[in-house]
């Protein structure tokens, strides 16, 4: 396999390490973005929860398959995860557990780790990483630390809006006036912050020991365009994992009509892509125990989605689209001779997707 012109292979095995071979890749880096990974969950909880419906079947059905099907299934999300964050994911076949290969990295150079493979492990890459060596995330990075920024500034701002208000002692009419001593203000100030508990950073009531002036300072956060700027960060990231934004509680709500189609783009796109990773990933699972247990054989998987409404939906009136169509065929064969040869051709392919 080639991965951003590096040609990859099991190789040869050491006397040190029989069953191990080097494999190169990059290395992976996985910033964590506090004020943006919950979009991030999102994005990839809506593929995994749509993935539930998608039912793997195997032309001959070992316990082996079963075991195989069932755990990605419940791996789904780990799957989706890393390999948006690390571009590939390593398996242990035998185990059927994702492999941390971190402490087994044995040299580094600029661009590239060479990892020691287990002969029961197996790796599968993203379609990014084979093309351009870098993860999902690598590219999308950028608009993530913007979407933090943007995710955070509320409470900066709060933090840096300063007092809400002063409270000073009332001037008695003579030159000095009235003053609080510092043991004063600092039950006052406990006594408000026990009372209405408002701790969260400089959103507080300032207490001064002698009569002063409040002036307020506005901050035109309105103008800021915050949430318009924001949604803008998660059409980008939406747009990266390929779901329709109709879909997203995060943008205007749709007609129904509008979200049974993106429904429907959804499945036929973006979760059909991820099952064919699963696909892909069962298979290589399958070959890699198939080579070392002669009782297993030659397979073949499939998958098919189940119980979903929008889709049932769109193949009845697809059902109905190509009745009608074989109805009109058909009476053109009978009437118009001059058509009858392309009129059976058309009720041929209509037959075939029936």
């Amino acid at each position: 396999m080639k991965v951003f012109g590096i040609e990859i292979s099991r190789g040869k095995q050491s006397a040190k390490h029989p069953r191990y071979a080097e494999i190169a890749y990059y290395t992976p880096r996985r910033e964590v973005h506090d004020f943006a990974k919950q979009e991030i969950i999102d994005c990839q909880k809506m593929i995994t929860s749509r993935l539930e419906n998608a039912y793997f079947q195997a032309k001959v059905d070992f316990v082996a398959t079963r075991n195989i099907f069932c755990w990605l299934k419940e791996s789904k999300l780990e799957l989706v995860n890393r390999l948006f964050f690390d571009g590939y994911v390593i398996v242990d076949c035998d185990s059927l557990a994702f492999v941390d290969v971190s402490q087994r990295t044995r040299s580094k150079t600029l661009h590239a780790i060479d990892i020691p493979i287990n002969c029961n492990e197996t790796v599968l890459a993203s379609e990014t990483y084979r093309a351009r060596g870098h993860s999902d995330f690598h590219f999308l990075k950028q608009k993530l630390n913007y979407l933090n920024v943007l995710n955070s500034s509320d409470m900066q701002l709060i933090e840096n809006y300063g007092a809400m208000g002063i409270i000073s002692p009332e001037p008695d009419g003579s030159v000095a006036g009235n003053e609080y001593t510092e043991e004063d203000i600092n039950t006052l100030q406990d006594r408000y912050k026990k009372q209405y508990g408002i701790t969260f950073g400089k959103w507080s009531i300032m207490f001064t020991p002698r009569p002063a002036r409040y002036q307020p300072i506005s901050l035109p956060v309105a103008g800021l365009q915050l949430n318009e700027k924001r949604l803008y960060a998660l059409k980008a990231i939406f747009a990266a994992f390929e779901i329709p934004k109709e879909l997203s509680v995060y943008f205007e709500s749709a007609k129904y009509a509008n979200r049974n189609e993106a429904e429907l783009d959804m499945y036929a796109n973006t979760v059909a892509k991820w099952a064919n990773i699963q696909l892909r990933l069962a298979t290589l699972i399958y070959d890699n125990r198939r080579l070392r247990d002669s009782y297993l054989l030659p397979n073949e998987f499939w998958y098919d989605f189940v119980g979903v409404t929008a889709l049932a939906e769109a193949k009845k009136n697809e059902a109905t689209h190509l009745r009608e169509m074989f109805d009109f065929w058909n009476v053109i064969a009978l009437q118009k001779p001059e058509f009858k040869e392309l009129a059976e051709t058309r009720i041929k392919d209509i037959l075939e997707n029936l």
